[in-house]
């Protein structure tokens, strides 16, 4: 029997909850939900602190976004910690241990590059294609405000037989 059953949601902790959400909105997902500690609080407590093994009192400022209309279930849980405060930075090289980026299915990478870079995005370059036997993908990687990897990618491209 499997222990996990489906994917619930990407978590990105942000410095400013409001840029944040400017900057996923522009990939194209959507607020669905306020999750601020003191709504969880009013709406019959909240243990987020000791659930995440964050000691004493937690507050946040939370939204949970998803893509389209929500149907797919791809959710990414945003969060300000605002007590304590939400510290450090993302991580500065791909390389490190532990989740070092999201990665987002896009129709077309290159248009979506160009649209996104008019809008003032930095991204690590150009996009890519990333060869293996049988296929292949298109990719470009971004970073969020905080400095969290955004990857696009396009495909997987079935490779023509010869």
């Amino acid at each position: 029997m499997a222990i996990a059953t489906g994917f619930i949601h990407v978590n990105v902790n942000c410095a400013n909850l409001e840029k944040s959400i400017a900057f996923y909105e522009a990939l194209g997902f959507h607020v669905r939900d306020n999750m601020d500690t003191e709504r969880a609080k009013k709406a019959g407590g909240d243990t987020t602190g000791d659930g995440l093994g964050i000691p004493g009192q937690v507050e946040s400022r939370a939204r949970l976004l998803s893509l389209g209309d929500g149907s797919q279930g791809i959710f990414l849980d945003l969060i300000e910690w605002t007590s304590p405060k939400t510290e450090g930075h993302a991580y500065e090289m791909l390389n490190h241990a532990g989740i070092a980026r999201v990665a987002l299915k896009c129709e077309d990478v290159k248009a979506a590059y160009q649209e996104l870079k008019d809008k003032g995005f930095t991204f690590f370059s150009e996009p890519r294609e990333a060869h293996f036997p049988k296929w292949y993908v298109v990719f470009v990687c971004c970073q969020d405000p905080d400095g969290t990897a955004v990857e696009l990618v396009q495909g997987p491209v079935l490779k023509q037989r010869k």
